[in-house]
């Protein structure tokens, strides 16, 4: 049994119907319309995955422990203020 193009389709990436929208900020993969990705809203970036959030988190040490410790004190958990005598 022959099947024309059957090598060719098996052996080429798959074709997406969605629309493209941007590539993973960390691995460039591509990411189409409804695919599921992980969104990082204030600097607007995707992420095809959490581990590629995670590497892009983890580029800068310095500037994510800054992240958080603005993040720990706009929610009050984190403050300047003098010890305290029991």
């Amino acid at each position: 049994m022959d099947l024309k193009g059957y090598d060719e389709w098996k052996t080429s990436p798959p074709e997406h119907d969605d629309k493209f929208v941007c590539q993973c900020e960390t691995c460039n993969e591509d990411l189409y319309a409804g695919d599921e990705a992980w969104y990082f809203q204030p600097d607007d970036l995707y992420f095809c995955s959490q581990e590629c959030f995670k590497k892009y988190l983890l580029r800068d040490p310095e500037a994510l422990a800054d992240d958080m410790i603005e993040m720990l004190e706009e929610a009050g958990d984190l403050y300047e203020s003098e010890v305290e005598a029991d």
